[in-house]
């Protein structure tokens, strides 16, 4: 059942999306520097901050730490790729509460070490356009990153290093755009990109990776521009156009389903919230 919820007055396009409790934070796209937050209760928008201006954000990344030292009401998000390379933090305490706000705190900032060095992520990548990453390793404090042409690295929260580079089987070579990584658990992860489904374990233990192909569904390794979430062991794919299906992944089977949204879903964003409810 799909229910409509209140439009945001600015487009966004390819934008990226973190939940955080009530509110669903819109963190800019490629043509759009603005930050908002959407209160799910109720049901209104509120403008957080502005990127840099300098930046060109088309094909960044916005990934939510986890700090288990700091007050719940504050949560670190974490920025990177695009067309600028640059790494920035957010410091985000609940616009919606009526609480006072320290400094620095709902602003992007350069993104330092404990010694206040600047560090800077993808200051060796190729290229950042359309990275992708997920948090993940025992203490969650490992970013697993995919990105152009054919990458995935690991970097170390705790340390501020890159702990491993590798290449990514993937099919034909090509070299990869837009692409979904996805978290299934600390040290698992799935790929897809046109032809080429790669279900990646990784031995942090061993600092090893392990890749093991699976099975591709064609409809899908046609389309462009798809977004998914992970739901209980099934991914949603929500693809380029209007179409949704599910990748049950124990039983390595891919499924249509029935979609009657009736809406185009190109460069959609899904969310799953804590109570079960997906936010396109």
């Amino acid at each position: 059942i799909f229910q409509t919820l209140k439009d945001l007055t600015v487009p966004f396009i390819q934008a990226q999306c973190v939940l955080h409790k009530h509110e669903i934070l819109i963190c800019g796209d490629y043509d759009q520097n603005s930050c908002y937050s959407y209160h799910k209760i109720k049901n209104e928008y509120k403008f957080i901050c502005d990127f840099p201006k300098d930046l060109i954000l088309w094909g960044h990344c916005v990934v939510k730490l986890v700090d288990n030292n700091k007050d719940n009401n504050q949560i670190n998000l974490l920025c990177f790729g695009g067309h600028s390379k640059y790494t920035l933090i957010m410091k985000y305490v609940s616009v919606w509460d009526n609480l006072s706000k320290e400094n620095n705190q709902n602003e992007w900032i350069t993104f330092k070490d404990n010694n206040n060095n600047i560090i800077n992520i993808e200051k060796d990548f190729n290229s950042c356009h359309v990275v992708r990453a997920v948090l993940g390793g025992i203490n969650n404090n490992l970013l697993f990153i995919t990105y152009y042409p054919h990458y995935i690295s690991v970097f170390n929260l705790n340390t501020y290093q890159f702990i491993k580079y590798y290449n990514l089987p993937i099919k034909d070579n090509q070299t990869i755009s837009d692409h979904c990584l996805i978290r299934i658990s600390y040290n698992e992860m799935l790929f897809f990109y046109y032809n080429s489904y790669i279900l990646i374990n990784y031995d942090e233990y061993n600092n090893k990776f392990y890749f093991n192909h699976i099975k591709i569904y064609d409809k899908l390794s046609k389309s462009r521009n798809y977004s998914y979430v992970y739901v209980d062991c099934v991914i949603l794919v929500f693809g380029g156009c209007n179409d949704i299906y599910k990748f049950v992944i124990r039983n390595n089977e891919w499924v249509d389903v029935q979609n009657n949204f009736y809406k185009q879903l190109t460069y959609c964003v899904p969310l799953l919230s804590e109570d079960m409810i997906i936010y396109i």
